[in-house]
């Protein structure tokens, strides 16, 4: 069974909107770079474009980070390895 990782709140809720305010800003800034590429290229424009993506990649970042696991991938596979043996110790005893 999933079980999630962050209640489900207002707070999370609130995490979810700003996220899809971010998202569409980072969409944006990357459309906004993309068009500074076609001729005629002027290497300020490219530059304030890349900054802003770069601007705008850390504030997604910083968006998702509630949503990711505090634990390490190693820690959970370990944790995983170590209630999967449980579980199968239990059952032998049954």
């Amino acid at each position: 069974m999933l079980v999630p990782s962050v209640p489900f709140s207002k707070a999370t809720n609130r995490l979810l909107d700003d996220l899809a305010a971010v998202s569409s800003n980072f969409i944006s800034s990357s459309d906004n770079l993309i068009s500074t590429m076609y001729p005629p290229q002027v290497i300020e424009q490219i530059s304030l474009g890349s900054q802003e993506l770069q601007c705008q990649l850390l504030l997604l970042q910083s968006g998702i980070e509630p949503f990711l696991p505090q634990d390490s991938i190693d820690e959970q596979l370990a944790d995983l390895l170590t209630k999967t043996s449980a579980i199968k110790d239990r059952n032998h005893k049954l």
